[in-house]
């Protein structure tokens, strides 16, 4: 699935060069000039991946949520915690 692949390689993509970037750092200081757009592209990457991400679960984000839909009270926490999650991904992004 495209949206689980861009997402784990925007996640590999980002260790590295946190792990990168904090080395060099620490031996030879801090690089904004390189920083700065890879830092940008990485964060076009996670933008990219979470709207795939959010495009392919639209139907489930925009069902209420509500004994009808899913069955039970439990049902309704899952889909209320589900849509909270997505919002603090939205917000973390």
């Amino acid at each position: 699935m495209l949206t689980t692949s861009q997402l784990q390689g925007s996640a590999l993509a980002t260790i590295i060069t946190t792990v990168l970037f904090r080395g060099w750092s620490i031996f030879r200081g801090p690089i904004p000039n390189i920083c700065s757009p890879v830092s940008g592209f990485l964060m076009g990457t996670w933008a990219g991946g979470f709207a795939t991400l959010v495009e392919a679960m639209r139907e489930n984000l925009t069902w209420p949520c509500t004994i009808a839909y899913w069955g039970n009270s439990q049902g309704v926490l899952v889909c209320s915690l589900y849509k909270t999650l997505f919002v603090g991904a939205g917000v973390g992004l």
